[in-house]
């Protein structure tokens, strides 16, 4: 009798096909707080990265919920941001990433601030 060995590749078929299944079955759902972003968010127009909150970070393309609350936490500290290229001070957000989302943004001025 001979016992069948697998091979990594028959393991990640397997791990793949499971996870068609559950996908077909419903189990992965986009709900607020799941993890998963809305893209409807960025289909109407680009995001305000003064006034935007966490959800609405988080469906920027390589924007987490950790990197979400960082960008608000420079915010509410350091002051709205003036240009975009102020989101590079983040930590977490470095050239390569702010090109994937720089697009995607924008920042509304505020008559009450200065302009130097």
């Amino acid at each position: 009798m001979k016992v069948r060995t697998f091979a990594p590749a028959d393991l990640a078929f397997a791990l793949l096909l499971l996870l068609a299944l559950l996908s077909l079955a419903g189990l992965f759902r986009r709900e607020e707080g799941s993890g998963f972003p809305d893209p409807q968010i960025l289909k109407t127009e680009k995001v305000d990265v003064n006034r935007a909150d966490a959800a609405t970070l988080t469906a920027l393309p390589g924007v987490g919920p950790s990197l979400a609350e960082r960008i608000i936490r420079f915010r509410e500290e350091r002051g709205p941001f003036r240009h975009l290229e102020e989101l590079q001070q983040v930590s977490g957000i470095g050239p390569r990433r702010f090109a994937r989302i720089a697009p995607l943004l924008t920042v509304t001025e505020e008559e009450e601030w200065s302009t130097k």
